[in-house]
């Protein structure tokens, strides 16, 4: 390995063991998980500053500030176990003059391929003197890949020191591939064939006058590259509400605990609020599918919390629209055709029915991912079609969600790819949107939003062997016209709180 100074001060010394380890990426199918663009916007902007599931490895660190990514990062998301996507594939980031994306590093070193391992020391005071963090994304320009070590190998692994003396080790680092749906955070090398992220806590209250990035390489390089060091920019987002949704709070029913409580299932209800709480072999919290009347838009807001103690396996299902048939008497007859009940369950929708059920996916000690989880014509797939949502639901405390949907329309023989889907959380804002869903094909009364399914259940994938799999408590939801006054429910959910 040889090293070129270019806008940074860098020394190279030769490691005493000559052998080279070589990495082997085999090529996955390329990720197609979720299929919508979300238009969205930072709810932090600019640089970021911080004094701080496949996840693919067991030594993947998972952090709990949501903002922050984490070793469970993939191309798509910057925290997979809580499913939060990055607004860019491939990674956010800013540069040195504050531009989300931009093209001006703040370090950049010219690296020469001699298939010799060895040690780089880059100077990233630049980096942490105009951000007060060192939360590195290492982007690649040129050549093919190059191989560093990552923390997981223990020695040779990167530190950072400052002032001299002090010397740091990540608190997490990965790379991100476009080739694999899986974490790479949890192995013992940092491969420059996709960005590398590398993040330090710095201590409080240090006056950093020198600060040097060291990375050892295996030996493992193809072709001569230039590494550039700009800031990680992972954070949640929020939407804008789009034009269709209306604000109208008017009630068309509600049901609260009592109306959804079920002698077979572990439940209790108190003041209104069902309680359940899991253990193994058991999968169902709550179920109940209820008949609303016919509607083709309406928001239901939905009162829950999740238990501290929620640890349900690898997902389940959540609250939410439907028109499965399934809570109605007989197959639906149209036009003399008989649809019997279907959109659920890996029972694929016949454009008449369908479901819009919500889902959770991986969760950590305080937060659980969330995602749409629908059956319809169009996008389809057999056993429900996931999005991430783009915001985890808190464990320990009361939360409302708004879930609002819109029936597509129809030429008579199929429908039409107008159909809407969003959801916002009380207190934090709008989060998802959706505006391309066929629904259904026909435009009868069997068609149109008939059920709301009150579904607590761990399943559809592993739910694990946990004896404790936790609780679900479960206030209430309110079915409306349009929109509710979400100050009114945020109002609502602190009121549970106290």
């Amino acid at each position: 390995m040889k090293i070129t100074k270019h806008s940074t001060k860098v020394k190279l010394t030769e490691n005493s063991d000559p052998s080279s380890h070589i990495m082997c990426l085999f090529l996955a199918a390329i990720f197609t998980y979720y299929s919508s663009s979300y238009g969205a916007t930072l709810i932090d902007s600019g640089v970021k500053v911080s004094n701080k599931s496949d996840a693919g490895d067991s030594n993947v660190k998972i952090e709990s500030n949501l903002n922050n990514w984490d070793e469970s990062a993939t191309w798509r998301q910057f925290n997979s176990a809580l499913e939060l996507v990055w607004i860019n594939a491939g990674g956010d980031w800013a540069d040195a003059n504050g531009e989300e994306q931009g093209s001006q590093p703040f370090v950049t070193v010219n690296i020469v391929d001699d298939d010799k391992p060895g040690t780089v020391e880059i100077d990233v005071l630049p980096v942490i003197n105009k951000t007060n963090a060192a939360d590195f994304f290492i982007r690649r320009v040129g050549g093919q890949n190059y191989v560093f070590k990552s923390r997981e190998a223990g020695e040779g692994g990167p530190t950072l020191t400052l002032n001299g003396d002090m010397i740091l080790t990540p608190v997490v680092d990965t790379n991100l591939n476009n080739t694999t749906v899986r974490a790479l955070g949890g192995l013992d090398r940092l491969a420059t064939q996709g960005p590398i992220l590398i993040r330090f806590d710095l201590p409080n209250s240090l006056k950093i006058t020198q600060a040097t990035l060291k990375l050892e390489s295996t030996g493992a390089e193809y072709g001569n590259q230039t590494l550039q060091f700009y800031t990680t920019n992972s954070s949640l987002k929020t939407i804008a509400r789009p034009s269709w949704l209306k604000v109208d709070p008017t009630i068309i029913v509600s049901f609260d605990g009592n109306d959804v409580l079920r002698n077979d299932l572990p439940m209790t209800v108190e003041n209104g609020i069902a309680t359940s709480q899991l253990s193994f072999p058991n999968l169902t919290w709550i179920n109940s599918n209820k008949v609303i009347p016919n509607q083709t838009e309406a928001c239901a807001t939905i009162y829950e919390k999740l238990g501290a103690d929620f640890q349900p396996g690898q997902g389940g299902k959540h609250p939410g629209f439907s028109n499965t048939g399934d809570s109605l008497r007989g197959s639906d007859v149209i036009n003399g055709i008989t649809y019997p009940d279907t959109g659920w369950g890996g029972r694929s929708p016949d454009g008449v029915h369908w479901s819009a059920r919500s889902g959770y996916g991986g969760w950590n000690q305080s937060h659980v991912s969330s995602h749409t989880y629908f059956y319809a014509m169009e996008p389809h797939n057999g056993y429900g079609w996931i999005d991430p949502i783009g915001y985890p639901y808190p464990k320990g405390e009361w939360m409302a969600y708004v879930q609002c949907m819109k029936l597509n329309t129809t030429d008579g023989i199929i429908g039409n790819k107008d159909g809407k889907l969003y959801y916002e959380i009380a207190g934090i804002g709008p989060v998802y949107s959706r505006e391309d869903i066929r629904w259904r094909d026909l435009d009868a009364p069997e068609t149109e939003i008939r059920e709301f399914w009150v579904n607590y259940y761990c399943g559809g994938t592993s739910c694990g062997d946990i004896t404790n799999r936790g609780t679900v408590s479960f206030s209430k939801v309110v079915i409306t016209k349009g929109l509710p006054n979400m100050d009114a429910v945020k109002a609502e959910v602190d009121r549970l709180n106290q």
